[in-house]
């Protein structure tokens, strides 16, 4: 319901032809989720038969190394997204090639949501985990209510954008509350979790 209230919406609001669009941008963005999803399945096998702070870091770790894989594909997006649109769905879809860039930042923060988002999977789903996202979609219904009418398409991406970075905020909050781990140590890589990532690379191209 959350990911897909843009089309809902979009539709009585803007028109058929608005939900092609923004429809076109989503599904384009939404590869940035496959492998953080496949890695959010992963740990939340871990932390459902382990929470010990071994898993916490572990899963901390994940984060900041996905902050470093999908922060590298959201720069190369912005550089060359569009074209990549107008190349597989023509100049017809002009308008879906602009929303990509503005939809990367609220994708960028859905990716980290979903590999976060295996701790409280792993716990058993806590309330927290209902409360998070019928807030996100309170507050992308609202935000759509109050930026289309004024800025059309590019409203409703920043609407995204706006639920969508809340929802992994109001997660990495609770997250910390609950392990101690400060939001920092959550989301920024370091110089290991950099040389890390390249190692894997290096032993996986071998």
């Amino acid at each position: 319901l959350l990911i897909r209230t843009d089309v809902y919406m979009l539709g009585p609001m803007l028109g058929v032809e608005a939900v092609g669009q923004i429809s076109v941008a989503s599904t384009f963005t939404e590869y940035l989720w496959y492998v953080p999803s496949i890695l959010g399945s992963v740990l939340f096998a871990a932390v459902a038969s382990d929470r010990s702070p071994e898993t916490i870091r572990k899963l901390c770790r994940a984060v900041r190394t996905t902050v470093l894989l999908v922060g590298g594909a959201v720069v190369v997006l912005g550089l060359v997204g569009h074209r990549i649109v107008l190349a597989m769905y023509g100049p017809a879809y002009a308008q879906a090639a602009v929303l990509v860039l503005l939809l990367l930042p609220g994708m960028f923060a859905i990716a980290l949501h979903l590999v976060l988002d295996s701790y409280f999977a792993g716990k058993g789903f806590p309330p927290i985990s209902y409360f998070s996202v019928a807030g996100a979609v309170a507050l992308k219904v609202a935000a759509n209510l109050v930026l289309v009418p004024r800025a059309g398409l590019p409203g409703a991406a920043l609407a995204t954008n706006i639920a969508y970075i809340a929802l992994l905020a109001s997660k990495v909050v609770a997250f910390s509350k609950e392990t101690g781990v400060s939001p920092r140590q959550v989301l920024l890589p370091t110089l290991a979790d950099v040389a890390h990532s390249v190692r894997d690379g290096a032993d996986w191209i071998r």
